[in-house]
């Protein structure tokens, strides 16, 4: 079976994985779409946090980072497994301006795994995390 095949069944199974779950917003970009491992998943979520971040400035970056630890209890490499508390934390900090800031996240997370990000009306942080963590876990 060539490559591309294999890539057009995958494909086809994520879309029909997606519909069932009520994700439909979920897209793999052309080309793009990939299985990671929860570790790698990880990895890009908090790679897409600094992005997120960094477009405040670095200071600024560092900042909030601080606060989610000293305030918060939030250290970095937890904000993975402590999605809630941390967006309820952006919300504490920016205010409605937090739904800006994590739509950025989301954006380059979804961009990093290959993925379409589409809006979904009602979806948290979270829920759009978790559907992204299980497109890519094929769940």
């Amino acid at each position: 079976m060539s490559r591309r095949l294999k890539c057009s069944i995958l494909t086809l199974f994520f879309y029909v994985a997606l519909q069932s779950t009520g994700f439909s917003q979920i897209r793999f970009l052309e080309g793009q779409g990939r299985l990671v491992d929860e570790q790698d998943f990880n990895r890009m979520l908090l790679e897409a946090v600094d992005e997120g971040f960094l477009a405040l400035g670095n200071e600024l970056r560092q900042a909030v980072y601080r606060y989610l630890e000293a305030r918060r209890g939030l250290k970095r490499e937890e904000l993975p497994d402590r999605l809630e508390e941390f967006s309820k934390a952006l919300e504490g900090v920016f205010g409605v301006g937090a739904h800006v800031l994590e739509k950025v996240i989301l954006k380059r997370l979804y961009t990093r795994l290959g993925l379409e990000f589409n809006e979904g009306e009602g979806l948290s942080f979270k829920d759009c995390v978790d559907a992204a963590r299980r497109v890519l876990n094929g769940r």
